[in-house]
């Protein structure tokens, strides 16, 4: 507005990381550092309430429980991407790892699993699919528009690593069935 006097402020957070709209216009924000106790993935509404949609509150590296993604546990996070289908993406840098957040069958993140689709979860340069690969300290975060490439900035590895996405998944088991939340 043109009122000096208002103040500009739409949501408090601690530690924002990264930030993405998805297809629905709402904002999605990691929170969190290495040892904070808010390592969480925001949904904040166009009205600016904002819900958690994924992580404990506590560093570490879990992917939960499947269909619980308020059990995962993400130490720090300075990137994400959101595909057309709500799948988020996100650089777990502290853990070397890259999860993927899937909506449930309805789009709606409060049943969502976490999975870690890329790394070991040690810091190190390995190529291979999957969790065989080793990341060393994931930076940044590009995914084509059909979230079928995924590049990463291995920051400490000095690459830019480019992953079939579609190859990844398969090896994971997520085929698309969103409903499976046993992962089996």
């Amino acid at each position: 507005g043109t009122d000096v006097t208002t103040k500009a402020k739409f949501v408090d957070l601690t530690y924002g990381q990264s930030m993405e709209f998805d297809t629905k216009g709402n904002l999605i924000v990691m929170t969190g550092n290495n040892t904070s106790i808010k390592n969480e993935l925001y949904l904040i509404a166009s009205d600016g309430t904002k819900t958690v949609i994924a992580g404990s509150g506590v560093a570490g590296n879990s992917d939960g429980t499947p269909g619980q993604p308020l059990t995962a546990n993400i130490k720090v996070s300075y990137d994400l991407k959101i595909a057309a289908d709500g799948t988020i993406y996100l650089l777990d840098e502290g853990n070397a790892l890259v999860r993927m957040i899937v909506p449930d069958a309805y789009g709606s993140y409060k049943h969502a699993y976490v999975t870690t689709i890329i790394g070991a979860g040690v810091a190190g340069f390995a190529d291979g699919i999957g969790t065989k690969a080793k990341l060393n300290s994931p930076y940044s975060l590009c995914l084509s528009s059909d979230a079928k490439t995924m590049w990463i900035g291995d920051r400490a590895n000095y690459r830019i690593r480019k992953v079939d996405v579609t190859t990844i998944t398969e090896q994971c088991g997520l085929s698309g069935d969103h409903q499976d939340y046993a992962g089996t």
